[in-house]
């Protein structure tokens, strides 16, 4: 297991003695990593498995994220063997408009950052995780827009020179593959994005056999939703594997909804069995949700730990009063209440056996197919014994 209270100054006298121990056989140690510590590691080359784990952390915050990681860094496989969960890596493959180039955080001077970044690669491949960058687009006020993606997309779907600076990037830092986590496109022309993504892949392949190319796909049960992403194109050869965000099923609604519930995983999966020619990672959601009604219901996201500092207020008398209490439910757990103001309020959050119950009905619905799985978001918090409950579970196979 990885400890995170190292002093600093300890790290280079640790990968001395894991080199040692590597020479003497023991390909097995843990690296440790104190993100306080100055020095910034050169990374080395690494060779890629071309079969993705059942197990992956999404690192977006890199501190945090990391710490995170640190604290459950492996799972159990369907044999019962621990090995070391992938991770899908910001920061390096961050789109600039309008051409493409790429996110430089010693240009805009972010060397903690950088180094924050190149010590994780370090770290994990030295552990024998796989490490993915994550391929994304800003699409705050004053970065991209919908349009700037759209013509992004197809300009890289006509040349597929524009995608050479990711290409670059990825040797560079020796990166075991790619996510693409573009999240908007032309309904009207969704051979654009599948193309996008088939010339990324080929590129990629080109560069390295076994590096893997993934792209998430919003939730869907019909062909009419999120159209630019069309399934059945991206399955023919355009992508590795998919990575479906069983998530933000509550934004399609104006009014009180849950986040994720399992009638919704079963229409999700009776949509994807028309593709079975693909590998599937599963993203569950580790957020919450808030709901007030003041002229009309508004939500806004918020994060397990304050969930979980919400509820044990409410069930103390101090977050304001309870109206129903289903924070124990198995599906969609909630509490409807006032708050401290008096305003109607729900709260949709999941919690630990909440999440187990989905992973459950995933593997039910699969039947002995094993599961890859990774839950969002795990920088800010997620139930502390997540993964160690996983690895209890026999009922649960994880590739």
């Amino acid at each position: 297991m990885l400890l995170n209270s190292r002093r600093p100054g300890s790290l280079s006298f640790l990968l001395l003695l894991t080199l040692l121990l590597s020479a003497c056989g023991e390909s097995n140690t843990l690296i440790l990593y104190d993100p306080g510590v100055t020095p910034v590691v050169a990374v080395p080359p690494h060779t890629a498995s071309t079969i993705l784990n059942g197990g992956a952390a999404w690192i977006h915050n890199c501190q945090a994220g990391w710490k995170a990681y640190q604290a459950h860094p492996t799972y159990r496989n369907e044999q019962g063997v621990e090995k070391p969960r992938d991770v899908y890596l910001y920061g390096h493959f961050w789109l600039q408009p309008p051409d493409g180039s790429l996110w430089n955080y010693i240009q805009h001077g972010r060397s903690d950052k950088e180094q924050c970044v190149e010590n994780v690669l370090q770290v994990a491949h030295q552990n024998h995780s796989k490490v993915y960058g994550v391929l994304g687009v800003d699409l705050s006020p004053g970065a991209w827009t919908k349009d700037d993606v759209i013509s992004y997309t197809q300009w890289a779907a006509k040349d597929a020179r524009v995608l050479q600076p990711i290409l670059h990037q990825l040797a560079q830092y020796h990166y075991d593959g790619l996510v693409n986590d573009i999240e908007a496109g032309d309904d009207n022309n969704p051979a654009a994005f599948t193309a996008y993504n088939t010339n990324l892949r080929k590129m990629l392949h080109n560069e390295n056999p076994q590096s893997l190319l993934g792209t998430t796909l919003i939730a869907k049960t019909t062909d009419l939703s999120t159209t630019w992403q069309n399934w059945q194109g991206l399955a023919d050869g355009a992508v590795d594997f998919f990575v479906i965000m069983a998530l933000d099923h509550d934004t399609i609604y104006s009014d009180p909804t849950p986040i994720v519930d399992t009638n919704w995983l079963q229409h999700i999966y009776s949509y994807l069995k028309r593709f079975p020619q693909l590998t599937v990672e599963w993203e569950l959601p580790t957020y919450c949700r808030l709901w007030r009604l003041d002229n009309g219901w508004s939500n806004q996201t918020c994060e397990y730990p304050e969930a979980a500092r919400l509820v044990h207020d409410l069930q103390n008398g101090t977050g304001g009063r309870i109206i129903e209490d289903h924070s124990q439910a198995l599906d969609s757990p909630s509490i409807h209440y006032r708050d401290n103001n008096g305003a109607e309020s729900y709260l949709y959050y999941e919690t630990l056996p909440g999440l187990i119950n989905q992973v459950k009905v995933l593997q039910g619905l699969q039947g002995n197919q094993c599961l890859h799985l990774s839950f969002w978001d795990d920088d800010t918090g997620e139930p502390r014994e997540l993964w160690p409950s996983l690895n209890q579970q026999d009922a649960i196979k994880l590739c």
